[in-house]
């Protein structure tokens, strides 16, 4: 599957398809980001069976220049990778090999690095969780992460503006997309429609 076609990776939100999304306080404790995420799988848990991780993330793969540009430890480091590096949802990158910013090649080649998709099909629910934490509280990621939900015919998308997820519909069939919109309403309280 190409998550392309069905998302404009430049702005989620002017997707064709896009839903809306929740919105909750920002609490990047790690009892917040536990309870945000108990709360998602609990709600989706019908379809959390079938879902597909596709991610494109990456990260510098110098450690010591995010501690320094992010202000936290090495351990941190580590520690928030940890979970999205065992499941190769994110890459390494040594970005002082990528050409000058300046120049039109980088352009080129931060655009092959966000559009390389990884996938991760069908992880348990607690494996799930850990990508989902590790997502939520790292620092310094770049590129895309999506959550595949077929059953459902929703791609979701963890977002940290708002301290949420966001939602797309896989569907061009404006009437579906409304029954989706309406369904996601009576699950998560917070559903904001722009």
């Amino acid at each position: 599957m190409d998550i392309t076609q069905y998302i404009d990776l430049e702005s989620y939100s002017y997707t064709p398809g896009f839903l809306g999304y929740t919105d909750n306080a920002p609490d990047f404790s790690e009892a917040g980001i536990d309870a945000l995420c108990d709360d998602f799988l609990k709600k989706m848990a019908e379809y959390i069976n079938d879902v597909t991780v596709v991610s494109s993330l990456f990260i510098n793969s110098n450690k010591e220049e995010l501690s320094t540009d992010y202000d936290i430890s090495l351990e941190e480091i580590d520690k928030f990778l940890h979970a999205l590096l065992k499941n190769g949802m994110v890459k390494t990158i040594d970005l002082d090999t990528l050409p000058d910013p300046d120049s039109p090649l980088f352009d080129q080649e931060f655009r092959k690095l966000e559009t390389t998709f990884s996938k991760l099909h069908s992880p348990d629910a607690q494996t799930l969780k850990e990508i989902l934490k590790s997502f939520f509280h790292a620092v310094g990621l770049m590129g895309h992460i999506f959550l595949v939900l077929r059953a459902a015919e929703l791609i979701v998308y963890p977002h940290t503006d708002d301290f949420g997820f966001g939602f797309i519909s896989m569907h061009k069939n404006k009437d579906r997309q409304q029954e989706q919109t309406e369904w996601l309403q009576t699950r998560f309280y917070n559903f904001i429609i722009l």
